[in-house]
């Protein structure tokens, strides 16, 4: 195992500096807050040739997304799910990053704010997330390949799109993206033995607060549609590339999950990252690892957009 990359540890340095409290222990719009303050760490993105604002409209609700388009003709449709346990996080805040991966894959990309918990419990994130897939499908793709990402649980959420999109055939997909997706209620790894108290950015009562507030019944938490490693079948999916970070109690669960896909038969392709934190792919700029992670990410996209099987 690598020592902390010297930018991650930095950046651990200096929110301990800082002395805020665990995030579980904030209030929540005050832990909500804490994604707009790293936006302003990390900076701009590359420019685009066009960025807009739209409405997406769901059962029950009408969700706002972000369309980053890096070329004038992108040769596919990214969209892609952020990250915050299903409680705290937008995508606008994770601008940088879904614009340093449309650029890095000539397609546009999508960032979708999917009702968070505890206003909205499971499913509706999943809800929300699948039906914004297909509206988006259905109203902007314009026939160019689809690919589903996201970080930790938005890649949860692209993995189960992945999944219903199999099983109901009523959405085609070229391709996941899964940035360290949460796969496992259950939280009894080895990972987490090593890294859960460990004083990372993402520690054990930071994932025991986002189960207790997206999934309450911790009966819920062992769903296959809550946990995508307890699924029967993991067979029939598009082709993933599945990011690990090593400082990561989410580490083995989300090899785990590689492994799952690889043994039914999947083409995976695993990229791990031993010197970074969970989180670290939204926070470029800042931790160069992140942009190594978001420009290999493009190229595989671009790839998959690419290949003559993708109708």
């Amino acid at each position: 195992m690598a020592p902390l990359h010297p930018q991650a540890q930095a950046l651990l340095d200096q929110m301990a500096a800082m002395g805020a409290p665990p995030l579980y222990e904030q209030p929540l719009e005050q832990a909500r807050g804490l994604t707009a303050a790293l936006r302003e760490m990390v900076g701009e993105g590359p420019l685009m040739e066009e960025t807009r604002r739209l409405t997406i409209p769901v059962p029950g609700a009408e969700l706002t997304a972000y369309l980053h388009r890096p070329v004038a003709d992108p040769a596919g449709i990214v969209v892609y799910f952020h990250g915050g346990g299903w409680v705290v996080g937008n995508s606008e805040d994770i601008e940088a990053s879904l614009q340093l991966l449309a650029a890095a894959s000539g397609c546009d990309v999508i960032g979708v704010d999917y009702r968070l918990a505890p206003e909205e419990v499971f499913p509706v994130a999943l809800e929300d997330a699948y039906e914004a897939a297909r509206w988006i499908a259905a109203n902007l793709a314009e026939g160019r390949p689809l690919v589903v990402a996201g970080d930790s649980a938005g890649g949860t959420l692209s993995t189960l799109i992945a999944m219903r999109a199999r099983d109901r055939g009523d959405l085609d997909i070229a391709a996941q993206v899964l940035f360290y997706p949460v796969t496992d209620g259950r939280m009894e790894t080895e990972s987490y033995g090593i890294y859960g108290d460990a004083g990372l950015l993402l520690g054990r009562g930071e994932m025991e607060w986002f189960w207790g507030l997206y999934a309450p019944d911790p009966e819920t938490r062992l769903s296959p549609e809550a946990s995508p490693l307890l699924a029967e079948s993991h067979g029939g999916l598009p082709p993933a590339l599945v990011v690990v970070a090593e400082y990561d109690p989410l580490r083995d669960e989300v090899r785990a999950y590689a492994e799952a896909l690889r043994a039914a038969g999947g083409a995976v392709q695993v990229a791990e990252f031993d010197d970074v934190f969970h989180g670290f792919a939204t926070m470029p700029n800042l931790l160069e690892r992140g942009n190594e992670a978001l420009e290999l990410a493009g190229e595989f996209v671009r790839d998959a957009v690419s290949a003559p099987s993708v109708a």
